[in-house]
């Protein structure tokens, strides 16, 4: 059985109902949508203890998201654009706030572990592949 992320989920209901291919905006934009709030859900499954270290390390991932929502909302984002490079930087920043979530020696021994690793590998998932989906921040030459 395979499992389709929320990126191609939305591509694949963008390009249903508009009968043309999606832009990596359109989606962008729709997958931002879903993962904001299974971040939030994160600071549910940790230990009071922790929870303001992870609450500041939240905040930076909803701070980068939200220039991401910001971003793709003005216009295509294109090779080569001060746009795709400001995507890419506040996308890996996720990726990175994410995995220092995971790397804590408190969360490792959570009781919750299972369903916090769920929630930022899932997040994390969507991102790495907005990610692998951005156009170029390099331009072909």
């Amino acid at each position: 059985m395979s499992v389709a992320s929320f990126f191609e989920k939305i591509g694949s209901e963008i390009k249903s109902l508009f009968k043309k291919e999606p832009t990596f905006d359109q989606i962008a934009q729709g997958v931002i949508t879903y993962v904001s709030p299974v971040v939030l859900t994160i600071l549910t499954f940790v230990d009071p203890a922790v929870e303001p270290l992870v609450s500041g390390i939240l905040s930076k991932i909803q701070a980068a998201l939200a220039t991401v929502s910001a971003v793709v909302k003005d216009g295509a984002v294109v090779a080569g654009s001060t746009a795709a490079a400001t995507i890419e930087s506040a996308l890996s920043s996720v990726n990175t706030n994410l995995a220092s979530i995971l790397s804590m020696a408190e969360i490792k021994n959570s009781a919750k572990v299972t369903e916090i690793t769920a929630a930022v590998n899932t997040v994390s998932s969507e991102v790495t592949t907005l990610l692998t989906n951005l156009p170029a921040v390099t331009p072909a030459a």
